[in-house]
């Protein structure tokens, strides 16, 4: 269910920073809460759209 959340972080964080270092886009994304615990499955799919983005 953090699902729609997540994606929501993560436009909003590649719209107002396109290249986000990885601590910019933990921070960005910290403020969804997950029962699954794929924190890091989200954090890295946003590094890699952001590397493909770019």
């Amino acid at each position: 269910f953090c699902t729609p959340g997540q994606v929501m972080s993560a436009v909003a964080l590649l719209k107002i920073n396109p290249d986000p270092t990885h601590e910019e886009a933990r921070v960005a994304m910290s403020g969804n809460l997950c029962r699954c615990g794929a924190y890091d499955n989200y954090l890295n799919s946003v590094m890699r759209a952001a590397k493909e983005v770019s």
